[in-house]
């Protein structure tokens, strides 16, 4: 491969991420619009950081079974996605 190459993928890994953020904004907009107490949680503890709020929200994470928080939510395990906000809270990262 040569540089140039090399420097249209770092552009289009940018642009990749770049779209995968703004979804995930819009997706946790339409989450706040269901339940703005579960995402005023999220915030708080990601010191209002929306972006990284989302991102979160969007990885597979081990103490969900590798799920998302969306996959737990849309399962009816809305408690879950709360404790392990309280467990991050409390420094526990599980």
């Amino acid at each position: 491969m040569t540089a140039k190459t090399y420097g249209e993928l770092w552009k289009a890994s940018k642009e990749v991420k770049r779209n995968y953020t703004e979804r995930a904004l819009e997706i946790l907009a339409s989450l706040e619009e269901v339940d703005r107490d579960l995402v005023n949680n999220g915030l708080d503890l990601l010191s209002g950081n929306r972006e990284a709020l989302a991102v979160y929200l969007m990885r597979p994470i081990p103490a969900l079974n590798r799920r998302t928080c969306y996959e737990a939510l849309a399962a009816g395990e809305r408690s879950r996605a709360v404790q392990l906000f309280e467990a991050v809270r409390h420094g526990i990262f599980l």
